[in-house]
């Protein structure tokens, strides 16, 4: 098992697209746009004295809500 840092870009979307970005959008993401997301998470890792290996270097995009029954959540 390894682990991995979790990312949720919408708000991060939206300012590289310059417009709002809701869970109903379909995200659908140019080499440019990930190219941008993965710009302003790296300023923003420098920013806050991130080390090396917290930095974000490669991130999916889905296209639905966190849910129990899509395995995103769990139940307590």
């Amino acid at each position: 098992m390894e682990s991995y840092l979790l990312a949720i870009v919408t708000k991060i979307t939206s300012r590289v697209w310059k417009r709002p970005v809701s869970e109903t959008n379909l995200v659908t993401l140019d080499e440019k746009v990930v190219k941008a997301i993965l710009d302003v998470l790296t300023e923003d890792g420098v920013k806050h004295g991130l080390k090396g290996f917290e930095f974000v270097r490669i991130f999916v995009t889905l296209n639905e809500l966190f849910s129990v029954e899509n395995g995103c959540l769990t139940r307590q």
